[in-house]
């Protein structure tokens, strides 16, 4: 249900607003700044959830922030629409260290990589046909209908969500939030691995934010692509993310994450690569044929990343940095990025080839950062090869 909820709003926040509404560039960036922009209150909400039980945290936090889609009927213009959009987001974040905490409960360490790929290859499906019909259905029929029925969904899928047994409460309620933020940045300090896992996410992140929103100007200004062609492009990017879950899930629990997410900006650079070169829009397929395999690497290996250098109970600390500084690129590279292009500093194909370079400078800090990490060779069995290299062998 919750799948069903995301194929009929996710794809189509960005299109609906500059087709529809016709937001501008700045506003576009501050949608894509949206689902994060929330993670900068991270430490707040970890810390909240400290000896506590998580699961209620979670679930009313999917309630609350799927009940605004139910306002949607009352969006009027583009500052409305954008305003929704944000809370949803905004409210959304408050779940995420709650339920990296629960994900590490629920599923054995061993085994979480395999069995969250394969979850995965269940929700993307649904997600691509419920796009499908999304993509056509927006076409014909107002979002303000669409979106309540979506947000409908999707509190179901938390009331179900919430009758998965849980009862661990790790952490230390009584710890100050001083304490808390500055023992969770000693974390960058004193964890070498996980520092370099974080700074070339960081580098590659930054890259994505940034050119994101550009992303949907160059499909509606430049190619004239409307919903029904963002809901084909979300077929093709999620039946692929289908197939790339199941080679992921293989390799996610054997392999080290800061290897899997090396790979994966690998073929990210290919992305912007293919907007810079479309002259058309199905000429945007390989873009959404790599950026499946690009989004479901991410997703195991970042989530997987976070909880494989946590120790049990400071998981919380370890997901609030990983957010606060998801949540700090997140607010400002789309921003920026429609920025430099309004005040013409760089033109969109520009801007594409700078997330290239930045997609390909995240994949030399990470191989870095694998061969000075004795964790690495020992944990692979790889003798330090880069990710490249064991492609080809």
């Amino acid at each position: 249900m919750g799948a069903v909820m995301n194929g009929l709003t996710m794809p189509f926040f960005a299109m609906i607003a500059r087709e529809r509404l016709l937001a501008s560039q700045t506003e576009l960036g501050v949608i894509t700044a949206a689902p994060v922009a929330g993670f900068m209150l991270a430490f707040l909400w970890a810390r909240m959830i400290e000896g506590k039980r998580k699961m209620p945290f979670a679930v009313w936090s999917w309630i609350v922030s799927r009940s605004v889609l139910l306002l949607a009927p009352l969006v009027r213009n583009h500052t409305d629409y954008v305003t929704l959009v944000v809370c949803y987001w905004l409210i959304w974040a408050v779940s995420q260290p709650a339920y990296a905490a629960l994900m590490k409960e629920i599923y054995p360490d061993q085994d979480r990589g395999r069995i969250m790929g394969y979850v995965r290859v269940c929700t993307f499906t649904v997600i691509a046909l419920t796009a499908a019909l999304g993509g056509m259905l927006l076409h014909y029929v107002s979002f303000r209908w669409v979106f309540p029925v979506a947000g409908a969904f999707g509190i179901a899928s938390a009331l179900v969500f919430r009758g998965i047994p849980t009862h661990q409460t790790t952490g230390d309620a009584g710890v100050r939030f001083s304490e808390f933020v500055f023992g969770s940045f000693r974390i960058l300090l004193h964890d070498r691995p996980y520092r370099w896992f974080c700074a070339g996410i960081f580098v590659s992140g930054w890259a994505n934010f940034m050119v994101m929103p550009l992303f949907t100007v160059y499909q509606r200004d430049y190619l004239r692509a409307d919903t029904r062609w963002v809901g084909a492009y979300t077929i093709i990017m999620q039946a692929t993310a289908i197939i790339a879950y199941y080679y992921w899930a293989k390799h996610v629990d054997r392999k080290p994450p800061v290897y899997i997410i090396a790979l994966c900006n690998l073929l990210f650079a290919g992305v912007p690569l293919s907007y810079c070169l479309a002259t058309a829009s199905w000429m945007l397929i390989p873009s959404c044929v790599l950026l499946g395999v690009y989004n479901s690497g991410c997703d195991l290996a970042y989530f997987n990343g976070v909880l494989h250098y946590a120790h049990r109970d400071r998981v919380q600390q370890y997901q609030a940095v990983h957010l606060f500084l998801m949540g700090l690129r997140g607010m400002i590279a789309p921003l920026l990025g429609p920025k430099l292009v309004e005040w013409k500093l760089l033109n969109l194909s520009q801007m594409f080839l700078v997330a290239v370079v930045m997609a390909l400078a995240s994949y030399i800090i990470l191989v870095r950062g694998m061969r000075l990490d004795a964790r690495y060779g020992a944990e692979s069995g790889l003798d330090a090869q880069t990710p490249m290299e064991v492609a080809k062998s």
